[in-house]
């Protein structure tokens, strides 16, 4: 698991080659796995969603086999979200395509863009007590993805950048994050990958990322690492010490 996840915050780093063979991976991947079975299945979870959607009225998802003060309305509308936009055309009703699509942008009205505010950049839902910095990740993954479908919408451009400041303003000193949007003695591992995806996704529809905060990240999850060569999700409030040596390279 700490070799994908490291993996993952490398591959934040802003190399061409990486970007190149990412896409060619991709393709492979689609062409090996799309069966007709796997069509069938594709297409009917994204009409079950679709149908949450349209009984909801509002354009997030209705959610209601789980208990209210468990339910994490950001999160799941995040994710549902991503569902539609990585979904090929095909596969869904253009109409529910260009609502799934509207729905990210809604994330922009959400978006703490008050100049003042200390929380400028959060993506938040009010009553929503359980998404946290998981709902904000996944959000901002959504923003980032609807961003590169939109040739460039400035709306979705500002709440963005906001939500990516957010991000690296919110790391802890240890590297990592926790559920607050803020800086935290405390760190979770769960979190801190959520956030880094969001920060790869928002770099590869060309928004600035501050290095530095990926190679803290790096750091965070490397000293993660147990001797057996898997990765605590939790870790208290201390990781081992960060080492001013390069960390290993990662097997590929």
């Amino acid at each position: 698991m700490l070799l994908a996840l490291s993996l993952l915050i490398l591959a934040c780093r802003d190399d061409p080659q990486d970007s190149a063979r990412d896409a060619s991976l991709l393709t492979t991947q689609r062409t090996q796995l799309s069966t007709p079975v796997t069509e069938r299945a594709v297409a009917a979870g994204l009409e079950y969603l679709a149908s949450l959607q349209q009984h909801n009225g509002d354009g997030s998802f209705a959610i209601t086999d789980v208990e209210r003060g468990e339910y994490a309305p950001l999160g799941v509308s995040a994710l549902c979200t991503l569902a539609f936009l990585a979904a090929a055309p095909n596969r869904v009703a253009a109409s529910t395509a260009r609502s799934s699509r509207a729905r990210s942008s809604s994330w922009c009205s959400t978006t703490d863009l008050g100049q003042d505010s200390a929380e400028r950049g959060n993506i938040s839902l009010q009553g929503d007590a359980v998404s946290k910095a998981h709902g904000h990740g996944y959000a901002t993954l959504a923003l980032a993805e609807a961003y590169g479908m939109t040739k460039g919408s400035e709306r979705i451009r500002t709440a963005l950048v906001a939500a990516v400041e957010r991000i690296e303003k919110s790391q802890g000193a240890e590297g990592g994050w926790f559920y607050d949007p803020y800086p935290s003695p405390t760190h979770e591992g769960s979190v801190t990958i959520c956030l880094v995806q969001a920060l790869r996704a928002a770099r590869d529809a060309g928004i600035q990322v501050d290095a530095e905060v990926v190679r803290r990240a790096e750091d965070y999850v490397r000293r993660l690492q147990r001797r057996a060569g898997c990765s605590a999700t939790r870790s208290a409030n201390r990781v081992a010490p960060a080492s001013d040596s390069p960390p290993p390279p990662s097997p590929r």
